[in-house]
């Protein structure tokens, strides 16, 4: 097996179209968005926004912002062609104009749109602080660090030519790969006050969570790339991908989740281990035919770029699914007194976020609503005649969920 080795600069720059959707027959766990049927995704954040590049026949590719609500925004290009890299949570997104080997970094938001960072390079992400990494041309390509305060600062090497820099956290931590002295590839994290460390390892280091747990890939000795987690106090550990292909991990949100390839789609989570994406959906199965990029966000929505069984290519979004269940009690009830129906309202990434309503109806009439609370939702009322009352909890989903059928719990109202 040859030794798998990524450059995401050159991935996100020309976007290559790379997950196949074909039937399964399991239970489903995420629903898909076609964003676009002509575009390629580079980058999600916590609101279930995705950025990335519109690739238009016969005219220049051109950077785009997606949401719920707007759909795609052409976010356009100062000169050439744009590609946007990465997005934060205030809707700050990155990337570069120009042409491809002569690229130039900008800064776009809504308020301003987009403006010229002034230097050539690949902004590769953008935190909350708005502080940007990634890298910049050189004699030799170098990774930088970057601030509207202080500027575009290079943050060295491990002792050889060059650095890549792919992800940043909250805290300003950097991560990427540098060539040693000897000229060994080696993942690195970065920090304003303590500069550059070595990982220790041969790989490459794709992101990093705010905890400071990062991702990438490390050469196992045998010929293979693995994927791989690693923390300042474990060190580094396997995921576990051992099926005889190279693994890489593209990508952790600050719950720890990670999206990653195998030779298929996979998630990983400390407490689930390995899933293949196949068994969470029931109308696709995702299956990675080559590297590309994916990313996850802290709701655990994953943007992807998608080839369709017919050969056509989109830029998709994988969303949570909130299945929600129902029970009531007491149940028999009698008439004029009260009883509680709960709902409980779940997906894989966790519930939804507390002060979210679930909706109960007696068949096609509203009964009320609650706020829930670690995602449980209860409602009490009261009948005034005997028979059977069909219940529904209903969930309605937001910009990181969407909904299931609603739950239904039939109560018995005695005399």
């Amino acid at each position: 097996m040859a030794r798998l080795r990524v450059n995401l600069c050159k991935a996100l720059a020309f976007g290559v179209l790379m997950f196949s959707i074909m039937p399964a027959a399991t239970g489903q766990t995420y629903s898909m968005k076609i964003l676009s049927r002509n575009a390629v995704e580079a980058g999600i954040n916590s609101s279930g926004e995705v950025v990335g590049t519109l690739l238009k026949r016969g005219a220049p590719s051109r950077a785009f912002l997606w949401t719920k609500t707007t759909g795609i925004q052409d976010l356009g290009a100062i000169r050439g062609v744009g590609f946007a890299t990465a997005i934060n949570n205030s809707e700050q997104v990155v990337g570069w104009f120009g042409t491809p080997g002569a690229e130039e970094a900008f800064l776009w938001t809504q308020a301003t749109g987009m403006q010229d960072l002034g230097f050539a390079g690949i902004p590769m992400a953008i935190n909350d602080a708005g502080q940007i990494a990634g890298n910049y041309d050189g004699s030799n390509t170098h990774a930088f660090f970057w601030t509207a305060a202080t500027g575009l600062q290079d943050i060295g090497t491990l002792g050889g030519c060059c650095t890549q820099a792919f992800g940043l956290n909250n805290s300003g931590q950097v991560v990427g790969w540098s060539r040693t002295a000897s000229a060994d590839q080696h993942p690195f994290l970065w920090t304003q006050a303590g500069g550059m460390t070595d990982l220790g390892f041969e790989g490459q280091a794709s992101a990093i969570s705010k905890t400071g747990q990062v991702v990438g890939y490390y050469y196992n000795g045998y010929m293979d790339d693995r994927a791989f987690l690693w923390t300042a106090t474990s060190g580094l550990q396997d995921l576990g991908t051992d099926n005889g292909y190279s693994s890489f991990a593209f990508s952790i949100n600050d719950s720890g989740w990670v999206i990653g390839d195998a030779d298929y789609f996979f998630l990983w989570s400390e407490s689930t281990s390995l899933i293949n994406l196949s068994q969470l959906t029931s109308s696709q199965v995702l299956n990675l035919r080559d590297v590309g990029i994916s990313t996850i966000n802290n709701a655990g929505q994953i943007a992807t770029n998608a080839q369709l069984l017919n050969g056509e290519g989109v830029a998709a979004l994988f969303t949570p699914i909130i299945g929600v269940s129902a029970v009531s009690s007491p149940n028999p009830s009698h008439v004029g007194q009260e009883y509680t129906v709960t709902a409980t309202a779940s997906s894989i990434q966790g519930p939804p976020p507390d002060g979210e309503n679930i909706e109960f109806y007696n068949g096609k009439v509203l009964l009320g609503s609650a706020p829930m609370v670690a995602g449980v939702a209860q409602f009490t009322t009261s009948s005034a005649k005997p028979g059977k009352l069909h219940i529904k909890a209903v969930y309605s989903g937001d910009v990181n969920y969407d909904p299931s059928k609603p739950a239904a719990v039939t109560q018995v109202v005695f005399k």
